[in-house]
């Protein structure tokens, strides 16, 4: 039998942190889900994650990831067109503009590294309104969380659980979490092996190369040598590696022992290589390989862009959630309240690349469409104005004067018919007959040779008896009619519209 009955949802949570048998809290408070904090961090705790940043590839990449978050411009966009909501879009922008915003991001974004980050507000009144005045971030192993995932302050009076932090106070903003654990999970817990593996390699280097790169000092001393001399003869060994130069006594020797092998360096160059690669990885979600070269060295480049690309959009956007979440709430909450509050964005896009644009244009242009000067500015920038043509004089007046008694030879209709018979009588086959003629010596000598030197032997002797009168002739009269054609033609556009005295 048919029901027209809705369903109703379970509204309840049912797999809630409370109830988790494999990381339950304690007495209270969650842990974090950080295997690699849990076994190495010891005494010292998230601190272990600071340590990664002394390393110049990790701290670079790091970096690298964090600037390109905050170097995107941001905006505050209204929750709609009423005037509550667009005043307090207003109180908002005034106020994130009115302090170093970049930098409280940036420092939120430790979070990537640490899995979360903590930053206190300092409020102010300013006549009625409640002002941000400062945003300062904490260490992270002051606090915890509990098992509602609120925020809590280890003090002296309460090491354990923490004291209860005042609303409104404490921006928290946290990266890779499972199951909802606010303590997230950062690069830190990936990045800790690589780093770790690439400070013992170095050492490990540095070692073989202080053994390897230079020679031992071997000294030799006769039987019967005293202790005094033998102590003697050792301090002078040691100060080897300082001085130029050093004395012994006679009968003693001293050699230098070179070491065989040196393959090893190339083998911890290659460890460390890859070590860096891995770092890469990590942080970036792709490595600048030196195994790339030539046309995948380019496509590899242009992956590795769009990944950063993609991981710089989902950074600022997990960032500006954070930001909307807490602060901008609050400061709409303190100021204008009963307003939506409005959205914090930055706009992540890849550059347009402006040299292909310009070719786009160009083409445009020559099919017969041009910019207007608008779209010049918002694509190109200020800077540009149009190219002004250049004014056209107006060609003077034909002067009246007598004409010429005797005209130039330079008649159009004369040169063309007297280059028509030259040609004529010169045609292209005649003019190839006599090159052939003329390179056949060559040509014979060439085939009739059995070595290349035997060819330019042949050639040196064949060349000075080339007979080259009849094509030289034939040659000089067509250059002859093309200049005179010349000639006539400069004369005739000398003459065009004018008379001659």
């Amino acid at each position: 039998m048919a029901t027209d009955k809705k369903p109703i949802p379970e509204r309840r949570e049912i797999a809630s942190r409370a109830r988790d048998v494999f990381n339950p809290p304690w007495g209270g408070i969650l842990r974090p889900e950080d295997s690699t904090l849990a076994s190495q961090g010891g005494t010292d705790g998230i601190r272990i994650y600071d340590e990664l940043e002394n390393d110049p590839t990790a701290f670079a990449a790091l970096q690298k990831r964090k600037m390109a978050v905050v170097a995107r411009p941001w905006q505050v966009n209204p929750a709609s067109e009423a005037p509550l909501d667009k005043r307090a879009a207003d109180v908002v922008r005034a106020q994130l503009e009115a302090f170093n915003f970049d930098e409280a991001c940036a420092q939120l974004l430790d979070a990537l590294l640490k899995g979360y980050a903590v930053s206190e507000i300092m409020w102010e009144m300013v006549g009625s309104e409640v002002v941000l005045k400062e945003m300062i971030p904490r260490n992270q192993r002051r606090f915890t969380f509990d098992e509602n995932a609120k925020l809590r302050h280890l003090t002296f009076a309460d090491m354990l659980r923490g004291e209860e932090l005042p609303d409104r106070k404490f921006v928290v903003h946290s990266c890779g979490s499972k199951d909802g654990n606010p303590f997230g999970l950062g690069i830190g817990t990936r990045l800790f092996w690589p780093v770790f593996f690439k400070r013992q390699s170095m050492g490990f280097w540095l070692v073989f190369a202080d053994k390897f790169g230079s020679p031992t000092i071997v000294g030799e001393y006769p039987p019967g040598t005293s202790a005094a001399e033998r102590n003697d003869f050792i301090e002078v060994l040691g100060g080897v590696s300082q001085d130029a130069v050093m004395t012994i006594p006679q009968g003693m020797v001293v050699r230098l022992l070179e070491a065989a092998r040196t393959g090893g360096m190339d083998g911890y160059e290659m460890l460390m290589r890859w070590l860096d690669e891995m770092i890469l990885q990590a942080i970036l979600g792709e490595s600048n390989s030196s195994r790339e070269s030539g046309g995948a060295l380019a496509a590899a480049s242009l992956i590795r862009n769009e990944v950063r690309m993609e991981l710089t959009r989902a950074d600022a956007d997990l960032l500006s959630s954070t930001i909307n979440k807490s602060l901008v709430r609050w400061i709409t909450e303190f100021n204008v309240p009963g307003a939506q509050p409005p959205k914090v964005w930055r706009k992540v896009e890849a550059g347009e690349d402006l040299d292909a644009r310009a070719v786009r244009d160009k083409t445009l242009f020559d099919m017969g469409y041009k910019l207007d000067h608008e779209t010049v500015l918002a694509t190109y920038g200020a800077g540009y104005e149009a190219v002004q043509a250049p004014p056209q004089t107006p060609a003077p007046a034909p002067e009246n004067k007598p004409a010429p008694l005797f005209s130039a030879p330079s008649d159009a209709d004369v040169a063309n018919a007297a280059l028509d018979a030259m040609l004529e009588a010169l045609p292209p086959q005649a003019l190839n007959e006599q090159a052939r003629q003329m390179l056949q010596p060559v040509i014979d000598a060439i085939f009739a040779a059995g070595s290349y030197e035997e060819m330019l032997t042949a050639i040196d002797r064949v060349v000075p008896g080339l007979k080259m009168d009849k094509l030289e002739t034939a040659l000089g009269r067509a250059m002859f009619v093309a200049q005179t054609y010349g000639y006539g033609e400069a004369a005739r556009e000398s003459n065009s519209g004018h008379g001659r005295a």
